[in-house]
């Protein structure tokens, strides 16, 4: 008997009569959309062709070569799968492997002199404005006023 009444004490001690009081639920915060990778590849290209363009306009052949191998790097870390952004359809990959064959003219164009330093510059340039004509990503961005 006193088995019995332990137990019922024992039931009647683990339920709890008291209301239950409401927890207000938390509203998460909404999760920003993340930024293509790349928008930052592309800044990177941009600001490094600016670094490439201002050596090799004060004759630092060094700086120059060094953006220009840099530019090749960035240019060849652009993926067609993985950094394709809605708007660019099945031209992207042509565009990017276009973008990374006018880079990697680009060093040896530097030691060819003046003449195939302009015509790789340009060559890349028209790369970069053949991706901007319909690149969702590089809205207003400002490398077709890199080169006059």
């Amino acid at each position: 008997m006193n088995f019995r009444l332990g137990l019922v004490i024992l039931l009647l001690g683990c339920t709890n009569p008291s209301p239950q009081t409401s927890v207000e639920p938390t509203v998460a915060a909404p999760v920003p959309k993340p930024v293509p990778s790349l928008v930052p590849k592309m800044q990177a290209l941009e600001a490094t062709f600016k670094r490439l363009i201002e050596a090799n306009a004060k004759g630092d052949q060094t700086a120059a070569y060094e953006a220009a191998v840099q530019l090749e790097l960035l240019a060849q870390s652009v993926h067609h799968k993985t950094d394709l952004i809605e708007g660019y359809g099945a031209q992207f990959p042509e565009l990017v492997l276009a973008l990374q064959n006018a880079a990697k003219e680009l060093p040896a164009a530097l030691k060819g002199g003046a003449v195939d330093t302009i015509r790789a510059l340009r060559h890349l340039h028209d790369q970069c404005l053949r991706c901007h004509d319909q690149a969702p990503a590089a809205e207003g961005a400002s490398v077709c006023q890199l080169l006059p």
